[in-house]
């Protein structure tokens, strides 16, 4: 009866270690799940304000673009600018000849009496 407590004894001390080891497993996995989703809330949190400031960065360049065009379409376009130039050209005294009056009434003559 004896050996058979014993045995019975040592049984029992045998689960208890294995069921102490499976709790410290068990323990252990918990911990480190415990701290990866520590990890992971933290880098949630961290893309959450990472993505906030992007997304105010490209408010702020949309509102740079809108002043950009509505500036832009206030400027003269290239057509316009040529256009100015040939009128300036037509006007600019130093390429146009000037004819005295004398000169003038010599051409008339000259094709009134031709």
């Amino acid at each position: 009866m004896v050996k058979r407590l014993d045995e019975e004894s040592r049984r029992l001390r045998s689960l208890e270690q294995r069921l102490d080891t499976l709790e410290n497993r068990a323990r252990m996995l918990e911990d480190s799940s415990t701290a990866r989703m520590k990890k992971l809330d933290q880098g949630v949190i961290s893309l959450e304000a990472k993505l906030t400031l992007m997304d105010d960065s490209l408010s702020k360049a949309r509102l740079t673009i809108d002043k950009l065009t509505k500036s832009m379409e206030k400027t003269a376009k290239k057509t316009d600018l040529k256009e100015i130039e040939k009128m300036f050209e037509l006007l600019n005294p130093i390429k146009e000849e000037f004819v005295t009056r004398k000169d003038l009434d010599a051409a008339v003559r000259k094709k009134v009496y031709a």
